[in-house]
């Protein structure tokens, strides 16, 4: 009540509107409050009129039976991430967001941020963001060195960035050529893990 500034009369009031609500709950024997179930029940009808939810749900399954990790779903909101969904890993040690936590957007191993073309001067124009990293196709390339000069960050920006690939001189060549065409044609040639250089070794 020192804190709020109000009148016992007044938090009383408020108290006992938000218990008859189900927001809160008084114990009986410790006479203090604390959460009801009515805001898990809020959590429940929001992940039910949530439709992104049911879309990528089994995707998150996949994800999870892949890596092992721990998959959760987040809604942006004012820069933070909302938890709807969570697949809890097998792992002894890890990180469980509950669900209806609100998250900083980079805690994770994978962040997918889904906000359209504006996404990149919306995470830039962050405060605490210093600068960019980037390999891709030099159209998104040559907008973000663009956008990173206005905004003066630091940028290393590798339009059509490609890895070079080394051929040892112990390569099976047969089952070498098959990787190698799958790392410069899968996916059109458009990811970080394609190549078009490759570095001959050996004598042979």
């Amino acid at each position: 009540m020192k804190l709020s500034g109000l009148s016992k009369a007044t938090v009383f009031r408020h108290l006992t509107a938000l218990e008859k609500s189900g927001f809160i709950k008084k114990d009986q024997e410790s006479k203090k409050y604390q959460l009801g179930y009515k805001p898990m029940e809020l959590v429940y009808l929001a992940k039910k009129k949530t439709k992104i939810r049911d879309v990528v749900l089994p995707y998150m399954k996949k994800l999870k039976e892949v890596t092992d990790e721990t998959i959760s779903l987040q809604i942006e909101d004012e820069g933070r991430g909302i938890c709807i969904e969570r697949i809890d890993s097998n792992s002894t040690l890890v990180y469980l967001p509950p669900n209806g936590s609100r998250e900083h957007l980079h805690a994770g191993d994978i962040n997918m941020v889904q906000r359209g073309r504006n996404i990149n001067k919306e995470i830039l124009s962050q405060p605490k963001i210093k600068g960019v990293g980037f390999i891709g196709s030099n159209k998104v390339g040559h907008e973000l060195f663009e956008l990173c000069g206005q905004l003066r960050k630091t940028s290393s920006i590798n339009g059509n960035g490609k890895n070079h690939v080394v051929i040892m001189p112990d390569v099976n060549l047969e089952d070498g050529a098959q990787w190698l065409l799958r790392a410069s044609f899968d996916m059109g040639g458009q990811r970080c893990l394609g190549h078009s250089a490759c570095i001959l070794t050996g004598s042979g």
